[in-house]
């Protein structure tokens, strides 16, 4: 009997059809979730207006999610881990998906109104809800992260190949302009995670527009420059 691993934002049950799945395949969930204090989708501009103002400018909004997988194992330190890319490689696999945010929904509990106090922990608890749309299949082998990228773009707009979850993607970078908030996941093998896999961003100032843009253009062009 084979084992397949499923990556999923909530706790998925094994067989009884599951995605279709014939049941002579034992299937095990991994449960995505948010770090208690996220930071990744609470960032503002340098000058300190909160990034999900582009949702508000624009209208629109996607999640995309992609798997990027070691050669060597960095530690969980974001720095570090931009560092182990440039030094020791890293590549982003074709098993991107995205889907749309519910704007609308997302404006109405986030933004609030004039003169009202910005909950930054809001946008995160939206992206989870998302994700929760998102499963994958035959999640991919090896020591990889998950990241997870919010862009005020349009998703039909954005390259989505999910031809095979362990062959190297090459996707164009973001428009830093576009991005709404970025998390990774601590590098691990999903065939044997037994805990959560947590998605987070190490900063220590909420203007980290910057650090947003390094994390969805890690593997981008020039990103090593």
């Amino acid at each position: 009997m084979r084992t397949q691993r499923v990556l999923a934002a909530a706790l998925l049950m094994a067989c009884v059809g599951l995605f279709g799945q014939a049941c002579g395949e034992e299937v095990v969930a991994v449960k995505v979730r948010m770090a208690t204090s996220q930071r990744g989708f609470a960032c503002e501009d340098a000058a300190g207006t909160p990034l999900i103002q582009r949702v508000v400018d624009s209208g629109t909004a996607c999640v995309v999610g992609d798997f990027v997988r070691w050669k060597a194992t960095p530690s969980c330190r974001f720095a570090e881990l931009g560092d182990a890319c440039c030094s020791d490689g890293c590549h982003t696999l074709r098993a991107r998906k995205q889907i749309p945010l519910d704007v609308p929904a997302l404006l109405e509990l986030c933004v609030p109104e004039q003169g009202g106090a910005f909950d930054p922990d809001c946008p995160a608890s939206f992206v989870l809800a998302a994700l929760r749309e998102l499963a994958w299949l035959d999640a991919p082998e090896g020591l990889v992260s998950l990241r997870v990228t919010v862009t005020n773009q349009d998703c039909e707009t954005i390259t989505e190949d999910p031809a095979d979850a362990n062959e190297l993607g090459d996707y164009p970078s973001f428009p830093a302009e576009s991005l709404v908030g970025c998390v990774f996941s601590c590098p691990a093998d999903l065939a044997n995670q037994e805990s959560d896999l947590v998605l987070d961003l190490d900063v220590v100032d909420t203007r980290c527009e910057a650090v947003v843009a390094a994390c969805a253009n890690l593997l981008g062009p020039g990103s090593c420059q």
